[in-house]
């Protein structure tokens, strides 16, 4: 397919209602081939960069492990030492580590091409009956019931690996597969989708990916800064989208085009040394900053499985600082008044819990945690934890005094008295914004 035939194809948040959108999702597999193999040849490689980001993990489509290789003692001794699942849960967190991750995509953007693609799914799928694979019997697609916008996050409780082997399956895998490639829906892990959600990104704001490849929350921003926008019009703010790799920019690139929107700028910066931009002499502040860190990974387990063979909790240790230092910078790049989420793939608290109170440790009182219980209420979670210990080479350590000499530790791993912070704040900006639209 040439050039110019296949950008006329692409999604356009400002045009969602009219072109050839609705086409790519009606073609048959056979038409949609030459969509996928035009676009095979030009993407570049997810293993394209030598250093990656943890957090997007190697492809693992042909890893094969047996639910007897996915142990890993010292991760097991390491968690629940930690506890970070509650007492009584711990072999079925166990258990669905071992699982394969479902397929999952979203509708991309709103209107009424969107609500006929909800509605497609929603008369062709859901309505199905059960189906059996390799003797095992795979629900029904069915819409993610945390996703706002019912109807825009998908599931299909089936790995990938297993799409092929139903012939429902596989031809709305083949659906998928073209309507993403223009940019019609996102192909998407269901936790990638929740921290933009979280960000409450308007028209008008100025928003900053630190460590935006390979992009898929990048597209999740934008989306959300053309909500509600009129149609033909564009956005008054933008959405910047940076990456230390350079080659990972490339994919970031690839990723974001399929969408055509004019508010995008891509920069290729170290996150915590990003520059300061200036505009009429003044320092430009955002609005929004999602800081999604480099980290460990070992929450990608289902995917990845081979982290089950290297896993050790020196990777969360080493780290915690450029953590730190991302995290500080994403806040002196955010404005009074302004919102910053902070995420890992990681369930380790040196990654998460001591990142975010060392935040507020340094700021004194200049940053508050944000309660967002209300938003997404559907979606299952738990508060984060208060205590934990910290682990070196030779043994845990419960306090920074005992750790003095261990090694290569930092006092900003260690839990702090929650008396010293200062307490969190109610999500009212999202509330009043939700009934302005009402």
């Amino acid at each position: 397919m040439g050039r110019g035939q296949k950008r006329q194809y692409r999604r356009d948040f400002g045009r969602g209602n009219k072109g050839g959108s609705h086409n790519v999702w009606e073609q048959d597999r056979s038409q949609g081939d030459s969509v996928e193999s035009a676009s095979a040849s030009s993407a570049p490689s997810n293993n394209s960069s030598k250093r990656p980001r943890t957090g997007g993990v190697p492809d693992t489509s042909k890893w094969i492990m047996n639910r007897d290789e996915m142990r890993n003692p010292d991760f097991e001794e390491y968690y629940t030492a930690q506890r970070i699942v509650p007492e009584g849960e711990w072999d079925a967190f166990m258990n669905i580590l071992r699982v394969s991750l479902p397929v999952t995509f979203r509708i991309n953007g709103g209107g009424k091409y969107a609500e006929a693609l909800r509605e497609k799914l929603m008369q062709e799928y859901t309505a199905k009956e059960p189906i059996i694979v390799d003797d095992e019997v795979i629900e029904p697609p069915c819409p993610l019931e945390w996703y706002p916008s019912s109807g825009n996050g998908w599931m299909v409780r089936v790995s990938r690996g297993k799409l092929r082997k139903s012939s429902v399956l596989e031809e709305l895998h083949e659906r998928v597969k073209r309507a993403n490639e223009v940019g019609v829906i996102s192909r998407q892990e269901a936790v990638s989708m929740v921290p933009p959600l979280f960000m409450g990104v308007r028209n008008g704001h100025r928003v900053l990916d630190m460590c935006a490849a390979p992009g898929s929350k990048t597209l999740q921003l934008l989306e959300a800064l053309h909500h509600n926008v009129p149609e033909g019009e564009a956005p008054r703010g933008f959405v910047v989208a940076n990456d230390a790799d350079f080659r990972r920019c490339n994919l970031l690139t690839h990723q974001t085009k399929r969408v055509c929107s004019p508010c995008l700028v891509v920069t290729n910066h170290r996150a915590e040394r990003f520059p300061v931009i200036k505009k009429d002499g003044k320092a430009l502040k955002f609005d929004r900053v999602l800081c999604d860190v480099p980290c460990s990974g070992d929450g990608t387990l289902r995917k990845a499985p081979d982290i089950w063979r290297r896993w050790d909790c020196s990777g969360g240790n080493a780290l915690h600082p450029l953590q730190v230092k991302i995290a500080l910078k994403g806040l002196r790049l955010l404005k009074v008044g302004g919102r910053m989420v902070y995420s890992t793939c990681s369930f380790n608290p040196i990654e998460n819990e001591a990142v975010v109170a060392e935040l507020l440790r340094q700021t004194h009182g200049a940053i508050r945690i944000v309660d967002m219980r209300r938003r997404l209420p559907a979606l299952k979670r738990m508060p984060g934890l208060t205590t934990w210990k910290v682990k070196d080479a030779e043994r845990y350590y419960e306090t920074w005094d005992e750790a003095k000499f261990g090694f290569k530790l930092y006092e900003s791993m260690f839990p702090v008295s929650l008396d010293t912070l200062p307490p969190p704040v109610e999500n009212r900006e999202d509330e009043e914004e939700e009934k302005k639209e009402e």
